[in-house]
């Protein structure tokens, strides 16, 4: 018996070698009661399909031939596992709309529990698995990887309702579409779209609350916060849609696909038309519906912003009313609505100068643009003017740039400077006025003008020795005599100048081309041999 295919949730099919040369047909058979589970009546076959199963459900199964018919079979093979596929899941359930957050609930069918699902989120009155983000266990988004999670489990982070979608837009369509895959791992494509209560989640969840009535203006005060006007009849919250039509009129359609959309009775659902093509709306008592209507906000400068939380439902108050539609937000207020100015016209996050740096610190405070508030918050010390850096983890101040600091270690320091881990340096100062740049632990410096505080000690090695003569690569010739006192001061027959001048202390070098001064301990007829020593003087041997 060979492998086992999975081709649907209902149906395996069980793949073998046919070794019987006088079979009729084969018998798949339940290896844990021997009962005959599907039977194909053909000779030399090489599978035999099983159908009737269980979603995501494991079968083990053996093979034999029969001659005569099925009941008459020859000894059986041996067994083989297979899963079915998991059931393509429905569409899923969507309630508990709000501006920014709905509950999906996934419907798991015929599915076993053990099965486990991916929800998909896109943008839009379709989901097809592309373009939109798979989402993670706690609702948010997790982009293009799928989170496998079982129904179960996914309502368990809800209390068992189903999981909050989160991080939505107010009124944005959205629909969630849902896959599973069985305990192989073989996934399913994605099953129809199920949208949130109003079809996709079209409404804003922002709340407007009335001030005032007269007998042309509804105006609305617009709230984040509705349980400060509880108990007051005069309070209502609007949902609404808006978008410019012709002669000031409404035409957002809010549209209902699916699920129970509730009007609360404080609350007044605003929209251009209401389509419904699917789904209901239940409104409770004191609950209203205006259709057509436009919405309204005092923006004077026209620059997107509202001067105020207040709404107008209905007529145009005056002339320096937009549209809803045409606001660049409703959540930000402008600062200044006589001014036009986009840089500072909504309230923003500001931290306070104390020391005129232009660099904040403290709580943030949410405020119109001011002296003495700035937009960032990087200040390490905002009661001096000179330190605003923050150096972490702290290091060492580098004057020279030699990568080697001195001092103490520093944690807030000015704008400008150099900080570095290492702080070993024996000499830092300014490269501009001095050699300080060459003088660091490890460093090959030779020279003859000293580091500018008159040591030579480039290597950081607490010795001094200035570099004070210049030598120059040579091959030199010297005769083979000895002079009159018998030493070594032998004559150049031949110097050949090469190379340009090097540093002091460097084997194989004379200086100038000149022969150097003998060494004392050649007299008494030694080979007039010469070699160079370190400092590139003779010595003899």
């Amino acid at each position: 018996l060979g492998t086992a295919t999975s081709l649907s949730s209902s149906s395996i099919r069980w793949n073998f070698t046919d070794n019987s040369a006088e079979e009729v047909g084969f018998n798949v058979i339940d290896s844990s009661n021997n009962v005959i589970k599907a039977t194909c009546a053909t000779a030399n076959l090489t599978y035999c399909d099983e159908t009737g199963l269980s979603p995501n459900t494991q079968y083990t199964r053996k093979i034999d031939t029969y001659k005569l018919s099925p009941a008459a079979s020859s000894t059986a093979s041996g067994t083989v596992s297979g899963y079915t596929l998991a059931a393509l899941p429905s569409a899923p359930v969507i309630t508990s709309r709000t501006g920014t957050s709905a509950l999906v609930n996934i419907t798991a069918g015929t599915n076993p529990a053990s099965t486990e699902y991916a929800i998909y989120r896109e943008t839009g009155t379709t989901c097809d698995g592309a373009g939109g983000v798979y989402l993670a266990d706690n609702g948010s988004s997790n982009g293009a990887t799928a989170v496998w999670v079982t129904d179960n489990n996914w309502g368990l982070l809800n209390d068992g309702s189903g999981v909050i979608a989160t991080g939505l837009n107010a009124e944005t369509a959205y629909t969630f579409c849902i896959k599973a895959r069985n305990a192989n791992n073989v996934e399913t494509g994605f099953g129809p779209a199920g949208a949130g209560d109003t079809g996709y989640i079209p409404l804003s969840g922002d709340f407007i609350n009335t001030t005032t009535t007269n007998a042309s203006v509804n105006k609305y005060l617009w709230s984040s916060n509705p349980v400060n006007c509880a108990g007051n009849n005069n309070c209502r919250y609007i949902i609404g849609v808006d978008k410019v039509g012709a002669n000031d009129t409404n035409t957002a359609v809010l549209e209902m696909r699916s699920g129970i959309f509730s009007v609360n009775a404080n609350e007044t659902l605003v929209a251009g038309t209401v389509s419904m093509t699917g789904g209901s709306v239940a409104i409770a008592t004191g609950g209203q519906v205006k259709t057509g209507a436009a919405l309204w906000a005092l923006d004077a400068d026209n620059d997107g912003y509202p001067a105020n939380a207040t709404l107008s439902i209905g007529a145009k108050p005056s002339a320096s009313w937009k549209r809803k539609a045409a606001l660049t937000t409703l959540a930000t207020l402008d600062c200044n609505d006589a001014i036009y100015d986009l840089a500072n016209s909504s309230l923003r996050t500001y931290y306070a100068d104390t020391d005129g740096d232009g660099y904040g610190a403290g709580a943030p405070v949410s405020m119109c643009a001011a002296t003495g508030f700035v937009s960032n918050n990087t200040d390490c010390n905002d009661a001096d003017a000179a330190l605003s850096r923050t150096i972490s983890p702290a290091k060492y101040l580098d004057v020279d740039g030699d990568s080697h600091g001195v001092g103490s270690l520093v944690s807030c320091a000015p704008q400008t400077g150099s900080y570095v881990a290492l702080g070993d340096d024996c000499y830092d100062a300014d490269p501009a006025t001095t050699n300080s740049e060459l003088a660091y632990p490890g460093s090959t410096t030779c020279s003859t003008t000293n580091r500018g505080d008159s040591s030579f000690d480039y290597n950081c090695s607490t010795t001094s020795t200035a570099c004070n003569t210049v030598y120059y690569a040579a091959t030199i010739y010297y005769s083979e005599v000895k002079n009159k006192f018998g030493d070594c001061r032998g004559v150049i027959d031949q110097t050949t100048m090469t190379g340009a001048a090097v540093g002091c202390g460097v084997a194989g070098y004379t200086q100038g081309g000149y022969q150097c001064v003998g060494n004392a301990s050649c007299y008494g007829g030694q080979p007039c041999s010469y070699t160079l020593n370190a400092y590139g003087t003779q010595a003899c041997q």
